[in-house]
């Protein structure tokens, strides 16, 4: 058994080995490269519930080897987040808000809209460079052994509401990272924490949302016990749907009185069922899409479309690497280069057309399946399919047979 990084209890179990895996953001620019790889190894608390890595890579391993590399997160909620942050207890225009790393820009700029004008950033040390969720967790963490908070806050003044959106999950050490939030903020404010709901994507068995750079994979209820094990009581606690993840918002103000652990076996076993059920239908998953990837390859090539972690994932994590032909993504850094792991071709949509290919998967909203589907209707105009990579979509990935019935 290994340590929890948020109970701290000898409990987590290995549930998931998927051996050495290579990091998902280190494209290839030939195949003659030595790969980085490291262990891929996927725990269960059985104390406190909460799925995480085991022996991550380290914060330095993960940091992009290139400057062009970005993550989007969804933000059709923000305009709601920003309607409850404004109407907090104790809140006004004059309140100072503060967010942490760039996802927080937008989130500023809607406060601003509403007339809260005292919004701004953590002044990170700009020698760490860009103000990504990695940096921003080694800063404040190395700033707080320090005890210098004063660095890092505006004019000396402790903000109001301190905003995190998307970054808990990928701290290593997620309890002091908590501690140095709770320092920071006016110890009458607010702490707004975004993560990933991995609720959905365990029970429908989304392998490829797995990430080496998520360490916590939270559901709500073990985000509640992570924030209130981390010092926080939770005001306010929303769930945000999404077609391929849900996120949880916790408004959560710091709190001096002890934590004690509330076991609730109900729920608990609820959590055991459904990531049991994840681990041990790996196996027929793998099976399924080399059966069905298998049928199609042989009326044709399969392409994959958008060459991200995601589909980095898919790919390697279901050993489906001998089965793809090539990824589709057209931006300009990314084509000419080879995918980490399975050192696939990256090769501009243009390749759709002229490469023979019979199927196209799609690792992408459902949104973005839409325009895409509907800017190369060439593709099926002349017999292709587009598929999607996840079970929850429309157009997900059905079994050949089937396919060429629909087809027909």
């Amino acid at each position: 058994m290994n340590s929890c990084i948020i109970c701290q209890s000898l409990s987590v179990e290995t549930i998931i080995d998927f051996g050495l895996q290579s990091i998902s953001n280190r494209y290839l620019s030939n195949k003659e490269v030595q790969e980085y790889k490291h262990s891929f190894n996927l725990g269960y608390c059985h104390f406190c519930s909460l799925v995480q890595l085991i022996n991550p890579p380290a914060i330095h391993e993960l940091k992009p080897r290139f400057d062009w590399i970005t993550y989007k997160e969804p933000e059709g909620h923000l305009d709601d987040l920003v309607d409850l942050l404004s109407q907090l207890p104790n809140i006004n225009e004059e309140s100072s808000f503060c967010g942490v790393s760039e996802y927080e820009d937008t989130t500023l700029d809607r406060l601003r809209r509403k007339k809260f004008l005292n919004t701004w950033r953590l002044e990170l040390d700009a020698n760490l460079g860009s103000c990504n969720s990695l940096t921003v967790i080694e800063t404040i963490q190395r700033y707080l052994e320090h005890r210098d908070i004063n660095q890092i806050t505006k004019n000396n003044v402790r903000p109001k509401v301190i905003i995190a959106r998307d970054i808990l999950e990928h701290a290593h050490n997620p309890l002091p990272f908590m501690q140095a939030l709770r320092e920071i903020v006016d110890p009458n404010g607010y702490v707004v924490f975004e993560v990933p709901d991995y609720s959905k994507n365990f029970a429908i068995c989304d392998y490829s949302s797995l990430w080496e750079e998520h360490i916590s994979y939270f559901t709500p209820f073990t985000f509640i016990q992570s924030l209130e094990k981390g010092g926080f009581k939770i005001d306010d606690l929303s769930l945000y749907q999404y077609d391929m993840q849900d996120y949880l918002i916790a408004i959560a103000r710091p709190k001096s009185d002890e934590y004690r652990y509330k076991r609730d076996e109900k729920l608990q076993l609820t959590e055991h069922k459904r990531i049991n059920q994840f681990c041990t239908k790996l196996p027929k998953h793998q099976s399924w899409y080399r059966g069905v990837l298998s049928r199609y390859r042989e009326k044709g090539k399969i392409a994959l479309l958008g060459a991200g972690h995601i589909a980095c994932h898919f790919i390697n994590l279901l050993n489906l690497a001998d089965l793809i032909d090539f990824l589709v993504d057209d931006h300009p850094n990314k084509c000419g280069m080879f995918m980490p792991g399975s050192q696939l071709p990256i090769l501009p949509s243009s390749a759709l057309e002229n490469k023979a290919v019979t199927l196209c998967l799609m690792s992408l909203s459902q949104e973005s399946e839409r325009k895409v589907m509907q800017s190369k209707k060439y593709f099926t105009e002349r017999g292709g399919i587009f598929a999607s990579i996840f079970s929850a979509s429309k157009n997900a990935l059905k079994s050949y047979d089937l396919a060429v019935q629909e087809v027909d």
